[in-house]
């Protein structure tokens, strides 16, 4: 399932009044994934054209999914003698909080998206401007809904499909990204949502995989060895979805007749 924002556009809006200047400001992108990621390859490269056509000196810093690393990486740029002016962030695994607040004390302004803050943190820090004076933007695809979405689309592809025929049910499982992210919570709201909806739809399980292909197939052949009835399978992102289709693979399912799944994200293997 596509679903995105767009970094270049947050770029444009942001800089587009300083293309024409001979040189434009600086910006760091504290990249939590790598350079081979799917997800991050494809928004880094949107990043990279927006900078180059608006004469923006961008420099990307590339995290490798570990939060540790990430978390050193952006001490280490705010420690740098010659600070950026702008550091693009994302909240993944729920590092972002303390690189805003020390942004805010060195004078950089710093940018959050795709990745917002949990609850607890919202009620500390508030929103841009509101506490951190150098938090100036946030820019967040609507995560709750992404969910909502995929799980109707999955459900009602079952029921057309006469899965929910003579009185049988819908069984869907569910493949999270992490408990400490807000975009994989807010996603699994939204499958809560969706299947509230339905009369004849049973919600086994969820089981996070850590955005993580490997992890999601292990645990999809594991829970439909537990539930062989399974004929939904909802994960947060098209990563996951790919290991579940591997795992459906494996057991000898039909996707897509005997078992439907999908994932939120734009990897360009996904349809």
């Amino acid at each position: 399932m596509k679903y995105f924002s767009s970094p270049a556009l947050l770029i444009f809006i942001l800089f587009s009044p300083v293309a024409t200047s001979a040189s434009g400001p600086s910006v760091v992108f504290l990249n939590p994934g790598s350079q081979g990621d799917v997800f991050f390859r494809m928004m880094t490269s949107f990043m990279q054209a927006a900078a180059e056509d608006l004469g923006i000196e961008l420099e990307v810093v590339y995290s490798d999914r570990d939060r540790f690393t990430m978390r050193d990486n952006g001490r280490a740029i705010l420690n740098r003698s010659q600070l950026p002016e702008y550091l693009i962030l994302i909240n993944e695994q729920n590092t972002g909080v303390r690189l805003l607040q020390d942004a805010s004390r060195k004078g950089v302004k710093t940018i959050l998206i795709n990745e917002g803050l949990l609850e607890e943190d919202r009620t500390s820090i508030g929103g841009p401007g509101e506490k951190l004076d150098n938090w100036i933007l946030e820019y967040l695809p609507d995560d709750r809904q992404a969910g909502y979405l995929l799980a109707k689309l999955l459900i009602d592809k079952a029921i057309n499909a006469g899965m929910a025929d003579q009185g049988r049910s819908i069984d869907l499982i569910g493949i999270s990204g992490s408990y400490k992210t807000g975009s994989s919570s807010q996603r699994v709201e939204g499958l809560l949502s969706a299947v509230q909806e339905y009369r004849n739809v049973r919600l086994l399980q969820i089981v996070p995989a850590y955005w993580k292909e490997e992890k999601a197939r292990k645990i999809t052949r594991g829970l439909i060895a537990r539930y062989p009835s399974t004929n939904v399978v909802w994960s947060s992102s098209d990563l996951m979805a790919l290991g579940a289709l591997k795992a459906v693979g494996e057991l000898e399912k039909d996707a897509g007749k005997g078992v439907f799944l999908g994932g939120i994200d734009w990897a360009d293997f996904a349809p």
